[in-house]
């Protein structure tokens, strides 16, 4: 008989791939076995973050699969707070970036609805002065 696999969801954008994106996702695999981005879609980084991505959703999840620290990619859900990838993967832990504040408090809004139950954890930050998505992608300092 074999064991319940453990369950990871990270979250995130992932508009290239540096330096904390990497220690971000080789923290959260320490939760678990395996370990699935909810990568956002071009509707939910245009609100999220009042942009346009520089790389298209395929090109961010090849990079992160080809990366070969995450065991699946699936589309984030196009409408906010609507939960239809996390309710199908039902994950065992999430592992949130130190900065996911928001996506935090509507997670905890919305967990008590699920039909399963959920760990939290936060990463913690690596070098968060200079892997910081928003400062690298002004800079131009990173590439898929």
């Amino acid at each position: 008989m074999s064991a319940h696999k453990k369950k990871i969801m990270v979250f995130g954008v992932f508009d290239g791939l540096h330096k904390g994106h990497q220690f971000f996702l080789r923290e959260a695999r320490k939760h678990g076995d395996i370990l699935t981005v909810s990568l956002a879609c071009e509707t939910a980084v245009r609100l999220l973050k009042n942009r346009v991505p520089k790389f298209s959703f395929e090109e961010r999840k090849k990079a992160l699969l080809i990366s070969g620290l995450v065991d699946n990619v699936i589309m984030s859900d196009e409408e906010a707070e609507s939960w239809v990838g996390l309710s199908r993967l039902k994950p065992d832990v999430i592992v949130l970036g130190h900065d996911q504040e928001v996506l935090y408090e509507a997670l905890m809004r919305a967990h008590k609805y699920f039909d399963f139950s959920i760990h939290f954890k936060v990463a913690e930050a690596f070098e968060p002065k200079t892997y910081n998505s928003t400062r690298l992608f002004h800079a131009n300092e990173y590439k898929v």
